[in-house]
Formats: structure tokens, C-alpha cells, sequence
């Protein structure tokens, strides 16, 4: 129903009806154009009036994803569950692991998801979230730098296309998991 409301509002009508000619080849007007246009176009006024007074009401009654959901306290509480359960799979995955850097890799994520749950825990901490405002001015800045080098290796042919495009690459995905995460916490 929506998607009928919502539709290409008689274009298709209105061109096909005006396709037809005024006159036939023998030089006589076609009998009822006009009656067939004042019809397509009465049906095409009717539709734009319907559409406009009831679609919204019609879409104000749905719960669209975005729209209306405004349970703060349940996401906060389910994103520190997330956290929670994430931080223990690291912790859990530190008992079997023996290599020094997939260790020290684990101990960085475990800190990350250690930080997240304490600001959820109290999202009005402002040390928390200066520190995660730093942080990510911080590792942006850097990741911009980045990014500049790896650019001018390529323009001064230090490195190939294919190397610059992986480093390109590596540096742009953690570039948005950087700004995914400001938008997450």
C-alpha cells in the first residue's frame, strides 16, 4: 500500500495518455482524447491528494529501524553485555595462547572492551570521555599521517601500486573502525 501511495505519481499516465495523436491519418479528431485526458489526469490529482494527506499518518504508525526507538538505557545496557561478553572471550582466549605478540595483541583488545564497559557503566564520566576524545583526535591524526606517507612512497615510486594499495587499504579500514568506535561509545 505504501509503495502504491508512494509511486511514480502518474508520469507513466499522463506520458501515455498524451502519446495519444489529436488526429487520425485520415485527418479526423480522435473520438474521447480529450475525454481519456481529463480522466488520466482526474485519476493522477486524486492519487497525489490521497498520497499527501494519507501516507503520513500511515508511516508514523510504523516502527521504522531509527525511527522511534529511543531506549537508551536498553542499548547502553545491551552494548555492555556486548562488551562484557567480548572482553571475557579475550580473557579466555589469553589461557590458551602462547605467543608473546598474539598475547600482547589480546591484552590491547581486552583494554579497549575494558574501557568501553566502564563508559557504558557510567556514560557521565567525563574523564572517560575527554580520554576517548583524545584518544581518537589522537589515533586519527596519526592514521592520517599514515596515510601521507604511504601515498607520497607510492608518487615517488619507493614502493608499487600493489603495496601502496594494501597499506592504503590497512590504513583506511582502521581509519573507520577508529570512527566506528566514536560512534559506538
Amino acid at each position: 500500500m505504501i509503495a502504491t501511495l508512494a509511486g511514480a505519481r502518474g508520469a507513466i499516465t499522463l506520458a501515455a495518455i498524451l502519446s495519444l495523436p489529436a488526429m487520425l491519418q485520415d485527418g479526423t479528431a480522435l473520438a474521447g482524447r480529450d475525454l481519456a485526458i481529463g480522466l488520466a489526469a482526474g485519476v493522477v490529482l486524486l492519487t497525489l491528494l490521497l498520497a499527501a494527506t494519507c501516507l503520513p499518518p500511515i508511516l508514523g504508525k510504523l516502527m521504522l529501524p531509527g525511527h522511534g526507538d529511543h531506549d537508551g538505557a536498553g542499548e547502553r545496557a545491551a552494548r555492555l553485555a556486548m562488551a562484557k561478553a567480548a572482553e571475557q572471550h579475550l580473557l579466555d582466549l589469553e589461557t590458551y595462547e602462547t605467543d608473546v605478540g598474539a598475547l600482547w595483541a589480546i591484552a590491547q583488545l581486552r583494554q579497549l572492551y575494558r574501557q568501553r564497559a566502564s563508559h557504558l557503566d557510567d556514560p557521565g564520566s567525563e574523564l572517560v570521555m575527554v580520554a576517548s576524545s583524545v584518544w581518537a583526535d589522537a589515533a586519527l591524526g596519526a592514521l592520517s599521517k599514515e596515510r601521507d606517507v604511504a601515498v607520497d612512497l607510492r608518487r615517488r615510486q619507493q614502493v608499487s601500486h600493489a603495496v601502496a594499495n594494501r597499506l592504503l587499504a590497512d590504513v583506511d579500514l582502521r581509519t573507520e573502525q577508529t570512527r566506528s568506535n566514536l560512534r559506538i561509545t
